[in-house]
C-alpha cells in the first residue's frame, strides 16, 4: 500500500513514541492492515488523504495503547 505513495514504513509518518517492548503482536499489524486497505480507499492514490487519515489511526492506537499488546486481543477473541 505505501508503494503507491512512494512512503517507506520506517518514515516519520508511521511513527509514534508510545511505551512498549519488543515487537508489535501479529494480529496488531492484521489490524493495521486492514485500517490502511481502508484509508487507501477514502485515499484513491492522494498521498495527502492517506496522510490525513493515518493520522486517525494514529490517534486511536495513541488513545488505546492496549492495542499494541497481544492480551487485547486474546480478550477480544473470547
Amino acid at each position: 500500500i505505501t508503494k503507491k505513495y512512494n512512503m517507506e514504513l520506517d518514515e516519520d509518518w508511521n511513527k509514534v513514541k508510545m511505551p512498549h517492548r519488543g515487537r508489535h503482536p501479529n494480529e496488531y499489524h492484521e489490524y493495521i492492515l486492514e485500517k490502511m486497505s481502508k484509508i487507501d480507499k477514502i485515499a484513491r492514490g492522494d498521498k495527502n488523504k492517506f496522510l490525513k487519515e493515518f493520522e486517525k489511526l494514529k490517534e486511536e492506537v495513541k488513545n488505546n495503547p492496549a492495542i499494541l499488546h497481544k492480551d487485547y486481543y486474546k480478550e477480544r477473541k473470547q
